[in-house]
Protein backbone atom coordinates (compact mmCIF):
# COMPACT_ATOMS: atom_id res chain seq x y z
CA UNK A 1 0.00 0.00 0.00
CA UNK A 2 3.08 2.11 0.58
CA UNK A 3 4.07 1.88 -2.45
CA UNK A 4 1.01 2.58 -4.04
CA UNK A 5 0.27 5.80 -1.75
CA UNK A 6 3.65 7.12 -3.12
CA UNK A 7 2.03 6.76 -6.60
CA UNK A 8 -1.40 8.61 -6.19
CA UNK A 9 0.74 11.59 -4.36
CA UNK A 10 2.98 11.61 -7.63
CA UNK A 11 0.31 12.94 -10.28
CA UNK A 12 -1.09 15.61 -8.08
CA UNK A 13 1.96 16.72 -6.52
CA UNK A 14 3.74 16.56 -10.37
CA UNK A 15 0.34 18.60 -11.75
CA UNK A 16 0.45 21.34 -9.64
CA UNK A 17 4.66 21.45 -9.37
CA UNK A 18 4.17 22.01 -12.92
CA UNK A 19 1.01 24.18 -13.68
CA UNK A 20 2.64 26.66 -11.03
CA UNK A 21 6.22 26.72 -11.12
CA UNK A 22 6.82 24.84 -14.34
CA UNK A 23 7.83 21.05 -15.36
CA UNK A 24 11.91 21.26 -14.10
CA UNK A 25 10.53 22.02 -10.78
CA UNK A 26 9.67 18.49 -10.48
CA UNK A 27 12.79 17.25 -10.80
CA UNK A 28 13.76 19.98 -8.03
CA UNK A 29 11.43 18.45 -6.06
CA UNK A 30 12.82 15.00 -6.54
CA UNK A 31 16.47 15.47 -5.94
CA UNK A 32 15.41 17.24 -2.55
CA UNK A 33 13.15 14.63 -1.06
CA UNK A 34 15.24 11.75 -2.42
CA UNK A 35 18.55 13.99 -0.41
CA UNK A 36 15.73 14.00 2.98
CA UNK A 37 15.15 10.15 2.32
CA UNK A 38 18.85 9.04 2.20
CA UNK A 39 19.56 11.18 5.12
CA UNK A 40 16.42 9.90 7.36
CA UNK A 41 17.71 6.32 6.04
CA UNK A 42 21.02 6.80 6.93
CA UNK A 43 20.39 8.47 10.49
CA UNK A 44 17.50 6.08 11.15
CA UNK A 45 18.05 2.37 9.98
CA UNK A 46 19.66 0.02 12.11
CA UNK A 47 22.92 -0.67 11.38
CA UNK A 48 24.51 -4.22 10.03
CA UNK A 49 25.85 -6.45 12.64
CA UNK A 50 26.99 -9.29 10.71
CA UNK A 51 30.44 -7.10 9.86
CA UNK A 52 32.10 -10.96 9.35
CA UNK A 53 29.29 -11.96 7.10
CA UNK A 54 29.18 -8.70 4.91
CA UNK A 55 32.66 -9.32 4.34
CA UNK A 56 32.41 -12.33 3.27
CA UNK A 57 29.48 -11.43 0.62
CA UNK A 58 31.81 -8.61 -0.82
CA UNK A 59 34.39 -10.94 -1.49
CA UNK A 60 32.00 -13.63 -3.19
CA UNK A 61 30.17 -11.50 -5.04
CA UNK A 62 29.69 -12.49 -8.30
CA UNK A 63 31.24 -9.22 -10.23
CA UNK A 64 31.49 -10.73 -13.51
CA UNK A 65 27.74 -11.25 -13.51
CA UNK A 66 26.72 -8.42 -11.88
CA UNK A 67 28.67 -6.39 -14.76
CA UNK A 68 26.61 -8.36 -17.66
CA UNK A 69 23.49 -7.91 -15.91
CA UNK A 70 24.25 -3.94 -15.56
CA UNK A 71 25.29 -3.73 -19.11
CA UNK A 72 22.85 -5.36 -20.41
CA UNK A 73 19.60 -3.76 -18.32
CA UNK A 74 21.59 0.00 -19.25
CA UNK A 75 21.53 -1.08 -22.84
CA UNK A 76 17.70 -2.48 -22.73
CA UNK A 77 16.55 0.68 -20.88
CA UNK A 78 18.33 3.15 -23.23
CA UNK A 79 17.20 1.71 -26.14
CA UNK A 80 13.92 1.27 -24.84
CA UNK A 81 13.71 4.63 -24.29
CA UNK A 82 15.24 5.94 -27.19
CA UNK A 83 12.97 4.13 -29.32
CA UNK A 84 12.44 4.40 -32.93
CA UNK A 85 15.69 5.72 -33.58
CA UNK A 86 17.98 3.36 -35.51
CA UNK A 87 20.87 3.80 -32.45
CA UNK A 88 18.30 2.86 -30.24
CA UNK A 89 17.45 -0.84 -31.73
CA UNK A 90 21.07 -1.86 -31.89
CA UNK A 91 21.28 -1.17 -27.79
CA UNK A 92 18.03 -3.11 -27.36
CA UNK A 93 19.79 -6.08 -29.53
CA UNK A 94 22.94 -5.31 -27.63
CA UNK A 95 21.22 -5.43 -24.07
CA UNK A 96 19.24 -8.96 -25.45
CA UNK A 97 22.98 -10.68 -26.62
CA UNK A 98 24.70 -9.56 -23.01
CA UNK A 99 21.49 -10.37 -21.15
CA UNK A 100 21.70 -14.14 -23.10
CA UNK A 101 25.50 -14.06 -22.16
CA UNK A 102 24.59 -13.36 -18.71
CA UNK A 103 22.76 -16.39 -18.18
CA UNK A 104 25.12 -18.34 -19.65
CA UNK A 105 27.33 -17.63 -17.74
CA UNK A 106 25.12 -17.63 -14.36
CA UNK A 107 25.04 -21.49 -15.09
CA UNK A 108 28.70 -22.49 -14.26
CA UNK A 109 28.79 -19.26 -11.72
CA UNK A 110 29.87 -20.53 -8.53
CA UNK A 111 28.07 -18.32 -6.80
CA UNK A 112 25.70 -16.83 -9.20
CA UNK A 113 23.59 -13.73 -9.23
CA UNK A 114 20.90 -15.36 -10.77
CA UNK A 115 19.97 -19.20 -10.28
CA UNK A 116 18.79 -20.31 -13.48
CA UNK A 117 17.23 -23.65 -11.52
CA UNK A 118 14.86 -21.11 -10.56
CA UNK A 119 13.41 -21.33 -13.81
CA UNK A 120 13.88 -24.43 -14.55
CA UNK A 121 12.57 -26.30 -11.62
CA UNK A 122 9.66 -23.81 -10.68
CA UNK A 123 7.45 -22.84 -13.99
CA UNK A 124 5.57 -21.25 -11.24
CA UNK A 125 8.50 -18.05 -10.84
CA UNK A 126 8.89 -17.84 -14.68
CA UNK A 127 5.26 -18.05 -15.78
CA UNK A 128 4.71 -15.26 -12.52
CA UNK A 129 7.69 -13.15 -13.45
CA UNK A 130 6.20 -12.76 -17.45
CA UNK A 131 3.16 -11.92 -15.79
CA UNK A 132 4.20 -9.25 -14.07
CA UNK A 133 6.71 -8.15 -17.19
CA UNK A 134 3.35 -8.20 -19.36
CA UNK A 135 1.04 -6.55 -16.94
CA UNK A 136 3.41 -3.24 -16.37
CA UNK A 137 3.63 -3.47 -19.77
CA UNK A 138 0.06 -3.52 -20.50
CA UNK A 139 -0.75 -0.76 -17.66
CA UNK A 140 2.21 1.53 -16.68
CA UNK A 141 1.87 3.93 -19.45
CA UNK A 142 -2.07 4.83 -19.30
CA UNK A 143 -1.47 7.38 -16.54
CA UNK A 144 1.23 9.39 -18.83
CA UNK A 145 -1.04 8.76 -21.96
CA UNK A 146 -4.06 9.91 -20.41
CA UNK A 147 -2.62 13.03 -18.98
CA UNK A 148 -1.71 14.04 -22.57
CA UNK A 149 -4.85 13.27 -23.47
CA UNK A 150 -6.77 15.59 -20.73
CA UNK A 151 -4.99 17.86 -21.51
CA UNK A 152 -4.86 18.45 -25.32
CA UNK A 153 -8.30 17.23 -25.95
CA UNK A 154 -10.20 18.25 -23.09
CA UNK A 155 -8.45 20.80 -21.94
CA UNK A 156 -7.67 20.59 -17.92
CA UNK A 157 -4.64 22.03 -16.77
CA UNK A 158 -1.60 20.41 -15.52
CA UNK A 159 -3.05 20.16 -11.87
CA UNK A 160 -6.39 18.91 -12.62
CA UNK A 161 -5.16 16.30 -14.65
CA UNK A 162 -2.97 15.13 -11.73
CA UNK A 163 -5.81 15.17 -9.68
CA UNK A 164 -8.34 12.92 -11.79
CA UNK A 165 -5.46 10.46 -12.62
CA UNK A 166 -5.08 9.69 -8.69
CA UNK A 167 -7.91 7.41 -8.71
CA UNK A 168 -5.99 4.54 -10.37
CA UNK A 169 -3.54 4.29 -7.45
CA UNK A 170 -5.76 5.47 -4.61
CA UNK A 171 -7.99 1.93 -5.67
CA UNK A 172 -4.38 0.06 -5.64
CA UNK A 173 -3.64 1.33 -2.18
CA UNK A 174 -7.02 0.62 -1.15
CA UNK A 175 -7.75 -3.00 -2.63
CA UNK A 176 -3.77 -4.29 -2.53
CA UNK A 177 -3.99 -5.29 1.64
CA UNK A 178 -7.54 -6.98 0.77
CA UNK A 179 -6.22 -8.98 -2.41
CA UNK A 180 -3.28 -10.20 -0.54
CA UNK A 181 -4.93 -11.79 2.43
CA UNK A 182 -7.90 -12.88 -0.11
CA UNK A 183 -4.63 -14.54 -1.48
CA UNK A 184 -3.42 -16.33 1.57
CA UNK A 185 -6.33 -18.06 1.70
CA UNK A 186 -7.36 -18.78 -1.72
CA UNK A 187 -5.18 -19.15 -5.23
CA UNK A 188 -2.71 -16.52 -5.64
CA UNK A 189 -2.15 -17.98 -9.69
CA UNK A 190 -6.22 -17.69 -10.01
CA UNK A 191 -6.23 -14.17 -8.03
CA UNK A 192 -3.96 -12.42 -10.31
CA UNK A 193 -5.25 -13.76 -13.45
CA UNK A 194 -8.09 -12.23 -12.15
CA UNK A 195 -6.76 -9.08 -11.95
CA UNK A 196 -4.95 -9.30 -14.99
CA UNK A 197 -8.17 -9.94 -16.70
CA UNK A 198 -9.85 -7.13 -15.07
CA UNK A 199 -7.14 -4.61 -16.37
CA UNK A 200 -7.71 -6.36 -20.01
CA UNK A 201 -11.33 -5.21 -19.64
CA UNK A 202 -10.02 -1.36 -18.56
CA UNK A 203 -7.93 -1.42 -21.55
CA UNK A 204 -11.03 -2.21 -23.49
CA UNK A 205 -12.40 0.38 -22.23
CA UNK A 206 -10.26 2.81 -22.85
CA UNK A 207 -9.93 1.55 -26.12
CA UNK A 208 -13.28 3.46 -27.06
CA UNK A 209 -12.37 7.38 -26.11
CA UNK A 210 -12.94 9.57 -28.75
CA UNK A 211 -13.29 13.78 -27.79
CA UNK A 212 -16.64 13.54 -26.68
CA UNK A 213 -16.02 10.79 -23.76
CA UNK A 214 -17.10 12.14 -20.40
CA UNK A 215 -15.10 12.77 -17.54
CA UNK A 216 -17.03 10.08 -15.51
CA UNK A 217 -16.01 7.46 -17.97
CA UNK A 218 -12.61 8.26 -17.63
CA UNK A 219 -12.62 8.27 -14.00
CA UNK A 220 -14.81 5.13 -14.14
CA UNK A 221 -12.08 3.44 -16.41
CA UNK A 222 -9.27 4.59 -13.84
CA UNK A 223 -10.99 2.87 -11.47
CA UNK A 224 -11.47 -0.66 -12.64
CA UNK A 225 -7.79 -0.73 -14.04
CA UNK A 226 -6.42 0.67 -10.44
CA UNK A 227 -8.62 -2.31 -8.80
CA UNK A 228 -7.46 -4.74 -11.38
CA UNK A 229 -3.65 -3.89 -10.88
CA UNK A 230 -4.56 -4.11 -7.07
CA UNK A 231 -6.23 -7.69 -7.82
CA UNK A 232 -2.95 -8.65 -9.90
CA UNK A 233 0.11 -7.27 -8.08
CA UNK A 234 -0.41 -8.77 -4.39
CA UNK A 235 -1.26 -12.19 -5.18
CA UNK A 236 1.28 -12.28 -8.09
CA UNK A 237 4.02 -11.42 -5.51
CA UNK A 238 2.95 -13.93 -3.16
CA UNK A 239 3.00 -16.57 -5.77
CA UNK A 240 6.45 -15.90 -6.43
CA UNK A 241 7.68 -15.54 -2.64
CA UNK A 242 5.68 -19.46 -1.64
CA UNK A 243 7.74 -21.05 -4.54
CA UNK A 244 10.89 -19.88 -3.37
CA UNK A 245 13.28 -21.36 -1.37
CA UNK A 246 13.67 -18.63 1.94
CA UNK A 247 17.87 -18.39 0.60
CA UNK A 248 16.62 -17.12 -2.72
CA UNK A 249 14.02 -14.84 -1.47
CA UNK A 250 16.15 -11.89 -2.23
CA UNK A 251 17.31 -13.35 -5.62
CA UNK A 252 13.56 -13.61 -6.59
CA UNK A 253 12.36 -10.31 -5.40
CA UNK A 254 15.22 -8.47 -6.81
CA UNK A 255 14.48 -10.12 -10.40
CA UNK A 256 10.64 -9.24 -10.62
CA UNK A 257 11.97 -5.70 -9.73
CA UNK A 258 13.49 -6.05 -12.79
CA UNK A 259 10.78 -7.55 -14.79
CA UNK A 260 8.90 -4.49 -13.18
CA UNK A 261 11.35 -1.87 -14.57
CA UNK A 262 11.73 -3.53 -17.90
CA UNK A 263 7.58 -3.57 -18.34
CA UNK A 264 7.90 0.10 -17.69
CA UNK A 265 10.18 1.16 -20.00
CA UNK A 266 8.40 -1.35 -22.80
CA UNK A 267 5.12 0.64 -22.12
CA UNK A 268 6.67 4.54 -22.61
CA UNK A 269 8.59 2.88 -25.76
CA UNK A 270 5.14 1.91 -27.41
CA UNK A 271 3.83 5.42 -26.36
CA UNK A 272 7.21 6.93 -28.31
CA UNK A 273 6.87 4.61 -31.43
CA UNK A 274 2.94 5.47 -32.20
CA UNK A 275 4.13 9.04 -31.39
CA UNK A 276 6.65 9.25 -33.27
CA UNK A 277 4.89 7.64 -36.18
CA UNK A 278 1.91 9.68 -36.44
CA UNK A 279 3.46 13.02 -35.09
CA UNK A 280 6.92 12.88 -36.20
CA UNK A 281 9.20 15.60 -34.19
CA UNK A 282 6.15 17.92 -33.74
CA UNK A 283 5.38 19.44 -29.87
CA UNK A 284 2.28 17.69 -28.59
CA UNK A 285 1.40 21.10 -27.70
CA UNK A 286 0.61 21.32 -31.55
CA UNK A 287 -1.31 18.30 -31.99
CA UNK A 288 -4.79 18.13 -33.02
CA UNK A 289 -7.35 16.54 -30.55
CA UNK A 290 -8.53 14.43 -33.35
CA UNK A 291 -4.68 13.28 -33.72
CA UNK A 292 -4.07 12.63 -30.23
CA UNK A 293 -7.42 10.02 -29.97
CA UNK A 294 -5.87 8.49 -32.71
CA UNK A 295 -2.58 7.88 -30.78
CA UNK A 296 -4.31 7.00 -27.34
CA UNK A 297 -6.62 4.05 -29.30
CA UNK A 298 -3.92 2.75 -31.26
CA UNK A 299 -1.80 2.47 -27.91
CA UNK A 300 -4.30 0.89 -26.50
CA UNK A 301 -4.95 -1.82 -28.56
CA UNK A 302 -1.18 -2.80 -27.93
CA UNK A 303 -1.55 -2.59 -24.36
CA UNK A 304 -4.68 -4.60 -25.09
CA UNK A 305 -2.81 -7.64 -27.06
CA UNK A 306 0.20 -7.27 -24.33
CA UNK A 307 -2.50 -7.79 -21.51
CA UNK A 308 -4.07 -10.71 -23.26
CA UNK A 309 -0.34 -12.22 -23.75
CA UNK A 310 0.07 -11.63 -20.06
CA UNK A 311 -3.28 -13.21 -19.34
CA UNK A 312 -2.40 -16.60 -20.70
CA UNK A 313 1.14 -16.56 -19.08
CA UNK A 314 -0.89 -16.10 -15.84
CA UNK A 315 -2.98 -18.68 -16.50
CA UNK A 316 -0.22 -20.98 -16.91
CA UNK A 317 0.66 -21.39 -13.53
CA UNK A 318 -0.60 -24.47 -11.38
CA UNK A 319 -0.53 -25.14 -7.54
CA UNK A 320 -2.97 -24.37 -4.39
CA UNK A 321 -2.12 -22.88 -1.57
Amino acid sequence: SAVYVGLAAGPVLGGLLTHHFGWRSVFIFIAIWSLITSITAILKLPPNSQKSAESNLVKQMDLTGSLLYTLATASLAFGLNEIPNLFAWVMVVVGVVLFTFFILYERHARIPLLKPGLFHHNPNFLFSSLSALLNYGATFAVSFLFSIYLQQVKGYGADVSGIILITAPIMQAVLSPLAGRLSDKNSPFKMASMGMAVCGVALVMLLMVNEQTSLAYIIFSMAVIGSGFAIFSSPNMNAIMSGVPREDSGIAVGFVATMRNMGQLASMAVIGIIMSLNIGDDPITQTSPAEIVLITRLCMAVFIIVSAIGIFTSMQRGGKR
